[in-house]
């Protein structure tokens, strides 16, 4: 028997036991329509050889156990809205993809803690709307993206929120181990604990990283620590022409922030491209207002909080001050003041709206209805370039230069975020764009991707995310970290049937 006979042989039994154990209408196979296609923007799409839906986590349980017996990779998804780093597609071509969304529960909510037990289904949408429902004090730091996007995914993932680190929020996982196993970490650990979700863990190591941005398991449920509304809080614009003054305004913020003036995560910097690009393609600019975009035009957004609604107008009027000597315009609203919206304000600060994926459309002829937007399928052309760097003024816009140089050379626009995680670093995300449908434009923009990476980790900065199937690093393999998981992968998935390659694991 030939291996690739072999291999037919067991996606055979195994899918014969998964079709026993989920039902028919839960397992497809390559052939059906709603089938994964291993679709993704940017590189070549991955073919899938089928897709599971189980809805519990003693199911996905199972079907690791029957894809380790019979060395099946699987690739396990949530929403797989993570357009731009890796969509749903696996890293290994033939593998089955198991599809959470089925696991959509939030089966668990403490009003006074403030935390909330979900599964890897829930979405950004359907987590705000019970909230809301529950008129509770606690909010949910909303995202750019997808509102059908996983909220425990994208914590998974260490995506960006504001006012709060993603990551950070949960704590206390359910997750089921390659070979079938269910172990849940923190005080999920112990029958009847009454601290699960309070953020502060029991005695001994803590494992809950080793399932992040990882393949050592599959989390299929988390407690979420939500962040309390404030009370009295208004919003802050800033725009700025040119170079110029960005280092000073940015030295400003990090004061600002460092001496609790500013919340950690609440503020965004975007440039000229990225305000563009959220409103239109890029055919509906001229080639003059393209090139001032890139450089030319800058906007801060932000929240000012503070405890009583005089506190915060002093305080909002104060800061607004200080960025008055270096930008050049400052506008501001009060959203909410002693509990209470003011007209537009919970619209502003904590619907989810998922405007900045339009973005992901800048080189096709139009960007869909927002309730039809997928870029998979809409082939468009995008990677995301997520580095953290030093919160320093001039640092930062000595690499905006470089990265603005070497992506004109390409013929890719700069179109470029940042949020200040803290005030010693920032995040910051580029939008690598391009025409899908022209493969020497994409290897241009993805040549381009791998030069910035490499050179952000040579000046001694990181990605803090990596694109599920795009390059990794450069000297990633020799780094003594990756070994150390790497044998921890050979143990605990010896038939390396999760996720198999994703970072280089």
């Amino acid at each position: 028997m030939t291996l690739q006979s072999a291999n037919t042989q067991n996606l055979h039994l195994a899918f014969a036991k998964w079709r026993q154990l989920l039902g028919m209408e839960h397992v497809l196979n390559s052939d059906d329509a709603a089938c994964d296609k291993g679709l993704k923007t940017f590189g070549e799409n991955v073919s899938v050889s089928g897709t599971l839906l189980p809805e519990n986590t003693w199911q996905v349980a199972r079907i690791c156990e029957i894809a380790s017996e019979h060395a099946i990779d699987l690739h396990p998804v949530s929403r797989g809205a993570n357009w731009g780093l890796g969509s749903r597609a696996p890293a290994v071509a033939g593998s089955v993809i198991i599809d959470l969304s089925r696991l959509d529960g939030i089966t668990g909510f403490d009003e006074t803690q403030g935390v909330v037990h979900i599964g890897p289904g829930v979405t950004f949408r359907q987590l705000y709307e019970f909230i809301s429902e529950k008129s509770s004090d606690y909010f949910l730091p909303t995202i750019g993206g997808p509102v059908t996007a996983s909220v425990l995914a994208n914590a998974l993932d260490r995506g960006d929120a504001t006012f709060c680190h993603r990551w950070e929020s949960i704590s206390d996982l359910t997750v089921v181990l390659a070979d079938g196993r269910v172990i849940n970490t923190g005080h999920a650990a112990y029958t009847n604990s009454q601290l699960a979700g309070c953020g502060i863990s029991p005695y001994g190591p803590i494992i809950d990283g080793l399932f992040s941005q990882g393949n050592l398991g599959i989390v299929t449920g988390a407690w979420l620590r939500l962040e309390p509304l404030p009370s009295n809080i208004s919003a802050m614009v800033l725009d700025i022409d040119g170079m110029v003054n960005l280092p000073d305004v940015l030295d400003l913020w990090r004061r600002l922030q460092r001496d609790g003036q500013l919340p950690d995560r609440s503020m965004t910097m975007w440039n000229g491209i990225k305000m563009l690009a959220r409103e239109g393609v890029r055919d509906d600019y001229t080639d003059q207002q393209l090139k001032e975009a890139r450089l030319g035009k800058w906007r801060v957004c932000g929240y000012v909080v503070g405890e009583t609604k005089e506190h915060l107008q002093y305080r909002h009027n104060r800061i607004a001050k200080q960025f008055s000597k270096c930008v050049d315009s400052v506008r501001g609203t009060i959203l909410r003041v002693d509990h209470i919206w003011q007209e537009g304000g919970k619209d502003v600060f904590a619907v989810p709206k998922q405007v900045n994926l339009k973005t992901l459309y800048w080189h096709k002829n139009q960007i869909a209805p927002s309730s039809e937007m997928n870029p998979d399928n809409d082939n468009c052309g995008a990677i995301w370039l997520c580095l953290v760097l030093p919160f320093d003024g001039q640092r930062i816009c000595d690499f905006f230069h470089h990265a603005d140089q070497c992506l004109s050379e390409a013929g890719v626009d700069l179109n470029i975020g940042l949020e200040a995680a803290s005030f010693r670093a920032v995040l910051m995300y580029l939008t690598i764009s391009f025409d899908r449908t022209d493969s020497d434009e994409e290897e241009r923009a993805l040549a381009t991707y791998r030069l910035l990476q490499d050179d952000a980790i040579a000046q001694g900065y990181a990605p803090y995310r990596i694109a599920n199937g795009a390059p990794l690093p450069g000297g990633h393999s020799e780094n003594p970290v990756g070994d150390y998981l790497r044998q921890i992968k050979s143990t605990a998935d010896p038939n390396a049937v999760l996720s198999r390659g994703r970072v280089g694991i």
